[in-house]
């Protein structure tokens, strides 16, 4: 009997310690749910994306420490013996910046990025393979370079370089500031400040770029040097859109993994092939 009861309370245990739980990401203002945030488990090759409901679900430890961020909060991390099933982010206030908008009537447009140069011209034909998502779960950013650092702009557009597999899927797009001082020329991807789920159709993509409209999201930069982009996937789903792969023996991007232990991102260069996005800014004057 007591060697029968022993049994049931192993099993009972064992099968309690696998099980997963369900958190929520939720704004501490307002409690309304943070739709894609990002967790990461850190020193572990784990880490996922919140639902459009805020939700993920997972199986930790007491001894895990989780980092949850989001563009337009603070980032938290969280040891797993205080982790609680909903989770407040609170929200975070970017320092405003004087920008000067000169004469009513329509601003100058440049194009900067990797694809400035190719714009409006047909992309090459497929390459060995293009980038989706897979098991790795990885993020592709590239550096954009603005030319003229005494003006003020503002984001208006994105142009992603995509192909359809079957059919068109979501992609996860995200704008970062550039992290260390503006004149560093060793800048990687800095503070998340946009983010963006973006369903694609056959719509919103011409000649094999995705656009992006980014002119009432107010994204401005005074007086910077440089931003990144990025393209990663939420989710697996049966329809995909791939980033292209495009050479370019020139071309420098950064990648990171929420399957990586560490969540840092690495630079890729001289290795034959790039991203290729371009951005639309409109010049403030």
């Amino acid at each position: 009997m007591n060697r029968l009861l022993l049994t049931t309370l192993l099993l009972y245990v064992k099968v309690c310690a696998g099980q997963a739980t369900q958190y929520t990401v939720v704004n501490k203002r307002t409690h309304e749910p943070i739709p894609y945030a990002t967790v990461k488990v850190m020193n572990k090759p784990l880490g996922l994306f919140c639902t459009e409901a805020g939700v993920f679900t997972l199986d930790l430890e007491t001894s895990d420490t989780v980092v949850i961020s989001s563009a337009g909060f603070a980032t938290r991390k969280i040891p797993g013996s205080l982790l609680s099933q909903m989770i407040e982010l609170e929200e975070k206030t970017r320092m405003l910046v004087p920008v000067t908008v000169g004469a009513t009537g329509a601003l100058p447009i440049i194009r900067i990025g990797s694809g400035a140069t190719s714009f409006g011209m047909k992309l090459p034909e497929k390459e060995e393979f293009d980038w989706g998502p897979s098991a790795v779960r990885e993020e592709y950013a590239e550096k954009l370079e603005i030319p003229d650092t005494t003006l003020d702009y503002k984001l208006s557009a994105l142009y992603i370089p995509v192909r359809k597999h079957d059919c068109w899927g979501p992609v996860f797009i995200r704008v970062f500031e550039a992290s260390g001082t503006k004149d560093s020329i060793f800048n990687i991807p800095g503070e998340e400040i946009y983010s963006s789920y973006v369903s694609v159709s056959s719509a919103s993509v011409k000649k094999q770029r995705l656009k992006i409209d980014l002119d009432s999201a107010g994204i401005f930069f005074h007086r910077q040097n440089c931003f990144f982009i990025s393209v990663t996937w939420p989710y697996k789903s049966n329809c995909l859109t791939a980033l292209q792969r495009i050479k370019d023996p020139a071309a420098v991007f950064y990648s990171r993994s929420l399957n990586n232990r560490s969540y840092n991102w690495i630079v890729y260069s001289a290795i034959g092939f790039g991203t290729h996005y371009c951005a639309e800014l409109k010049v403030l004057r």
